[in-house]
């Protein structure tokens, strides 16, 4: 995923029954967030947040971050 950059915010996390509301800064296993953008057929050229580890192994299904930025900063607003 070559259009990746390294994810930075202000804002912090908020975490609510098991659940993160927010822009992540880091995964729940410590790494550091990218912003990437999707190619998928789904979802074209939507941004979003996942982790590092997970980027760098091609991770798929795991239990590292994921999320789409316009819903995270959709959060970030409601909370």
């Amino acid at each position: 995923m070559s259009n990746a950059s390294g994810a930075s915010s202000g804002s912090s996390i908020h975490r609510s029954r098991g659940r993160f509301y927010g822009v992540p800064k880091t995964c729940p296993c410590g790494e550091q967030i990218m912003e990437l953008i999707s190619k998928s057929n789904n979802n074209p050229y939507r941004r979003y947040y996942r982790c590092g580890y997970a980027v760098a192994r091609k991770l798929a299904n795991d239990n590292h971050m994921f999320k789409w930025v316009d819903e995270a900063h959709l959060e970030e607003i409601e909370h």
